[in-house]
């Protein structure tokens, strides 16, 4: 008698809190409950619970997603139009090619107290030395390149 009062009270507050849709529903789960299998529904609530909570975390990360692909849509974007900028700046310049020293054009510090023959030896000098390999020890000071402990 008293599990069937307990069963009564428990449809009545199942129905009035709209967990079951039907008194038929609220009898059977209240006697579910009360019978001690309600652990086992509990558990499915559980489950349950845990799945709207990832289904929730699966729709942030989504909106997530959305505006990151937006912001990087916008990226793309700026970037292409700066590459435009700089193709029409490229384009509107005049190409200025410099000027390439030759052999014969090497550049050479004038001193004031250098003669002409002077100026014109050191052209001379790396016009047939170039890449040959012909140098002597005065011209390569080994000093420079190498340290020997005190000097």
């Amino acid at each position: 008698m008293e599990e069937v009062q307990k069963i009564n009270i428990l449809t009545k507050e199942l129905r009035k809190h709209h967990i079951a849709e039907s008194s038929e529903d609220a009898f059977a789960q209240a006697e579910l409950m009360v019978k001690g299998q309600a652990h086992d529904t509990s558990k499915e609530d559980e489950v349950n619970r845990e799945l709207r909570s990832i289904g929730l975390k699966i729709n942030s990360l989504y909106s997530d997603i959305v505006s990151l692909q937006l912001e990087l849509k916008a990226v793309k974007e700026g970037m292409a139009s700066l590459n435009r900028k700089l193709d029409s700046r490229i384009q509107a310049q005049p190409i200025e090619r410099p000027a390439q020293p030759t052999s014969q054009q090497v550049p050479i510090k004038v001193t004031a107290s250098a003669t002409p023959e002077q100026v014109a030896e050191p052209a001379k000098k790396s016009e047939t030395r170039l890449r040959t390999g012909d140098y002597t020890e005065k011209d390569v000071n080994v000093e420079k390149f190498f340290y020997y402990g005190k000097k």
